[in-house]
């Protein structure tokens, strides 16, 4: 590990996007992922990458962006990861920064898809493990893991995930939406699928994932196959 002049530590695996490489940095508790300048030019900002070259900050907000993409006119950006042998991918727009949690704090009374909290310099955050959200199985103690830092409104949460892939742009015509598939009602936090080089990637409506009023629903929804197997085996 070194350090550059900017006063990044240099990850020995950087995640790669093209040509540019994410760099890293240690934090009281974590360490952080700094998406690199893809979508904009202000270098003294942890989330500069949020707002794309040329287009104004209301053109970035999530329904600019859909109705953008649905004309036709640009392509948006997602960052992926994975969850056991599946593929997945949130909005990059909504994306805070990515983090290897260090010290989590549990929680007593709260559903077990909630890890703990967190504090990311000072902020508290909460950390959702999506592997029990979606009714996954665990991974072996020890197996490494990332975080996503959303932004939710005016809240923001963390959620853990066993790898942060990279930075994935798709057009309107690459996504398969999914209300056009049957049973989509129940699952309102997928927003469509894609595919991408020789996997599927599940596109998740972060919005509707996350929200804290919807976090049962989802969790019932996602493990309500496994339950129905259970019960009829």
């Amino acid at each position: 590990m070194g350090s550059n002049r900017s006063g990044f530590v240099e990850f020995p695996q950087t995640l790669q996007s093209g040509t540019a490489a994410f760099s890293a940095r240690p934090i009281c508790c974590c360490v952080t992922f700094l998406l690199p300048d893809i979508m904009a030019g202000d270098s003294d900002s942890s989330v500069h990458w949020h707002r794309r070259r040329g287009m104004t900050e209301s053109e970035t907000t999530p329904s600019a962006l859909t109705d953008a993409m649905a004309q036709g006119h640009v392509t948006s950006q997602f960052v992926g990861f994975r969850l056991a042998d599946q593929d997945y991918a949130f909005r990059i727009e909504q994306i805070q920064e990515i983090v290897i949690p260090d010290q989590i704090t549990r929680l007593p009374q709260v559903p077990a898809y909630v890890d703990g909290v967190t504090n990311l310099r000072g902020t508290i955050i909460p950390l959702i493990n999506l592997r029990r959200l979606f009714g996954i199985e665990e991974q072996s103690q020890g197996a490494p893991t990332r975080a996503i830092v959303v932004n939710l409104g005016d809240r923001t949460i963390g959620c853990t995930v066993d790898d942060v892939s990279q930075v994935i742009r798709l057009s309107e015509e690459d996504i398969q939406p999914a209300s056009s598939l049957p049973g989509s009602q129940q699952a309102e936090h997928i927003f469509g699928f894609a595919r991408h080089h020789d996997s599927m990637l599940v596109i998740l409506n972060i919005n509707e994932l996350l929200s804290p009023d919807k976090l049962d629903a989802v969790h019932q929804a996602a493990t309500a196959g496994d339950e129905s197997a259970r019960g009829s085996a």
